[in-house]
């Protein structure tokens, strides 16, 4: 693992500072985590000076960097055992062992001689009156020996006193007490259902064990969907914060140990985080079981539960694909939703569309302390005669804004950005009262500066341009007080919809404007995409309940420099 670099004086990201004095703290990988038992190490540095923390957290950073290296090559050698793999060896154990007492009793015909077999039945009832204590008490201090012994013959080991080994220990205790119990049956002559069970065919050789650990999983399913391009940067981010999430409240276990029990105490930690926890002041340098502990934390929402609970389930059923585990536990854990579809967001209303569209700021060149820019103005007016969502909107460039048929469109493609789907690929034609805002005269002066996209000033953060976009419309919702969870950018989407099936449009006619999934064959198929000037006919049917005219010219202000 590499350090990070201090140029400058720039903090690395593993220091930071409390009540004016400087701490360590190095996060281990999944792969050492659990066996190290803690997910990370801090230290306090003993120094408020920013640059002696930097001196002395860059030689820390360098012991801890090969420290890491060496403990990730040791773990990389040390094949590990799952409990299936357990039952299938104690399978085999168990009809060698009664295979070799069948061949015994054939070999030596005294041994059912009645004065031998009482004396064998008593020390079979006695030795099985000790197991049952046994695994009543769950001791198997007295297989330890023996389950090491049972692990070297397949080549593996586990951690001492691990959950493996403790499990391995009872399963021995559980054969020992089954082949017991077998060979009393035998020797009275009783072998019921299954006469033949002493000589089955036990595997030939032991099973081999493949080290697969939750860890190893979670890369080899982030590598092959970064691979094949399924993920964009954001998704990554989010899905490795879920996984390590995983990772910290269930152990890097061996991927076929989790059980459908695992997964619920799971969610059941999942439950009480709350959202945004590295972004707080109040979370960020606490772990998971630090958080789950303090009183008054506002929890996840259940559709943030569930996208966690998505995301493990892909993983599940990627690794069942690949043979690393014979069924997913990972279903029938989400929880149920706590609204309706059509009411996770929610349109906005006439007085909202009014507080948003004729307020001063919306036309003022200045945003609080801070000069607007032309995205401010542009993205709400696109978004609520489009309802197109504000990432479509955020990437365009000048080469997407295209007329047809004399009608100016945007093309939402596939040539510089990730569409949400395959029929999010369409052209949207722009209603009349975007030519009459100057639209067609921005993009013209867009052209003359020289620029290739349509909102420059919109950088890339997460992988999206829509980010700063998305956070500065919230901001503007607050100072207009509209605070509902519910009135978000995507509103202005359902806002549309809405007043389209209000106004009754064909259902084919709204998805493939907004799109939308078209589900009937007839259209989804066999149809092709509206026109520009089909679908300005069915938006002429349509009645927002605003004039945005007195908007004109607005643009001008915000790009003079």
């Amino acid at each position: 693992m590499s350090v990070p670099a201090t140029r400058g004086l720039a903090k690395p990201q593993y220091l930071y500072r409390r009540n004016s004095i400087w701490y360590f703290r190095w996060t281990f990988p999944f792969s050492i985590s659990n066996l190290l038992n803690r997910r990370e190490l801090r230290l306090g540095l003993g120094t408020a000076y920013r640059r002696e923390a930097l001196r002395r957290g860059a030689s820390l950073a360098v012991r801890m960097a090969a420290f890491q290296a060496r403990a990730e090559r040791e773990y990389a050698m040390t094949p590990t055992i799952t409990p299936p793999q357990i039952e299938t060896l104690l399978h085999s154990y168990v009809h060698e062992s009664l295979n070799e007492f069948e061949h015994g009793l054939a070999s030596h015909p005294a041994v059912s001689a009645p004065e031998q077999m009482d004396a064998n039945l008593a020390w079979i009832d006695a030795s099985r009156t000790d197991l049952e204590t046994r695994l009543r008490t769950c001791d198997t201090s007295r297989e330890i020996a023996d389950a090491r012994t049972f692990l070297s013959h397949t080549g593996t080991t586990v951690p001492e006193n691990s959950d493996a080994e403790i499990y391995l220990r009872r399963g021995l205790l559980r054969a020992d007490h089954f082949i017991l119990g077998t060979m009393a049956e035998r020797l009275r002559g009783n072998y019921g259902a299954d006469p033949f069970l002493g000589f089955a065919t036990a595997p030939s050789t032991s099973p081999t064990i493949t080290p697969k650990r939750l860890s190893t999983v979670i890369q080899e399913f982030t590598d092959d969907h970064l691979r094949s391009n399924r993920w964009e940067s954001k998704t990554q981010m989010d899905n490795a914060a879920i996984f390590r999430d995983l990772v910290e409240i269930i152990g890097d276990m061996s991927i076929g140990t989790v059980t459908k029990d695992t997964l619920r105490d799971y969610r059941q930690t999942i439950m009480r985080l709350p959202p945004n926890r590295t972004k707080q002041r109040r979370y960020r340098d606490l772990c998971i079981a630090e958080i789950i502990q303090l009183p008054n934390v506002k929890p996840l929402s259940v559709c943030r539960v569930n996208k966690h609970f998505t995301v493990v389930a892909q993983m599940f059923k990627w690794a069942v694909d690949k043979g690393y585990v014979a069924t997913t536990p990972a279903t029938g854990l989400a929880m149920p939703k706590e609204k309706r579809l059509d009411e996770a967001r929610a349109p906005f209303t006439l007085t909202e569309l009014q507080q948003i569209f004729l307020s001063n700021e919306f036309k003022s060149e200045r945003c609080g302390t801070q000069r607007r820019s032309p995205y401010m103005f542009w993205l709400p007016v696109l978004g609520l005669v489009t309802g197109a969502r504000i990432e479509e909107l955020a990437s365009l460039r000048l080469d997407d804004i295209k007329e047809v048929d004399g009608i100016l469109t945007i093309d939402i493609n596939i040539l510089h950005r990730r569409v949400k789907n395959k029929n999010s690929i369409r052209q949207v034609a722009l209603a009349p009262i975007i030519e009459q805002l100057g639209f067609r005269d921005y993009v013209t002066h867009r052209h003359r500066q020289g620029h290739g996209l349509l909102f420059p000033e919109l950088g890339l953060r997460q992988g999206r341009r829509g980010v700063t976009a998305s956070n500065w419309f919230a901001r503007y919702m607050d100072r207009l007080g509209i605070t509902g969870k519910d009135k978000v950018f995507h509103s202005f989407r359902h806002t549309l919809i809405d007043h389209c099936k209000q106004a009754g449009l064909a259902e084919a006619a709204i998805k493939d404007i907004v799109g939308h999934e078209n589900a009937s064959v007839t259209y989804g198929l066999y149809g092709k995409r509206l026109r520009p000037q089909a679908q300005l006919d069915y938006l002429a049917q349509v009645d927002l309940g605003i004039d945005l005219s007195h908007l004109q010219g607005v643009w001008r202000v915000l790009m003079a420099r």
